[in-house]
């Protein structure tokens, strides 16, 4: 297999296409293939030639010869085993697509209800306004409110521009 795109200038070649082969056994066709090597946030990642490489998108490349900038390599509703590297079990799709399918696969963690009503929230609405009132009237510095707060900086940045719980006034 000749050198080919894989995420936008990112190219594999053989020794990318050995690494990959050598860490899952290819089962049935309508299976999952599990990746037995490194796991980065439940998918399968390895690294070649100083790059890291997600499994299921060099596999997408490798057996499809699809997968072209700007699209990810998705995988289906009825696997999303996310170490599951079966060609048959991914397919091309947009950013948008693969929020859609997070949010059907993991309805309680990934939401889009806003503020406190979203499970992964860890402020409250109080808090918010806390921390505008706090930057705005009382000048504290923005790595101050990050750290009694707990979240980043730039998080805390996003809040007080209003770009970040903009329900909240």
């Amino acid at each position: 297999m000749t050198e080919q795109n894989l995420n936008g200038d990112r190219k594999i070649n053989k020794e990318v296409i050995e690494k990959f082969l050598n860490n899952f056994i290819k089962g049935e066709e309508n299976k999952c293939w599990l990746w037995f090597g490194t796991l980065h946030e439940g998918y399968g990642r390895f690294m070649c030639n100083g790059e890291y490489y997600f499994a299921h998108r060099v596999s997408c490349l490798y057996y499809n010869n699809l997968i072209k900038s700007p699209l990810l390599a998705l995988h289906i509703r009825e696997c999303f085993n996310k170490n599951c590297v079966n060609p048959n079990h991914l397919y091309l799709g947009t950013q948008k697509e693969n929020q859609e399918d997070r949010s059907i696969i993991y309805p309680e963690s990934y939401n889009h209800c806003k503020g406190e009503s979203n499970v992964t929230h860890k402020l409250t609405e109080q808090d918010i306004r806390d921390i505008r009132y706090k930057k705005k009237c009382l000048k504290h510095k923005l790595h101050q409110l990050a750290k009694e707060y707990n979240i980043t900086e730039s998080y805390i940045g996003l809040i007080v521009q209003g770009k970040a719980w903009k329900h909240i006034k």
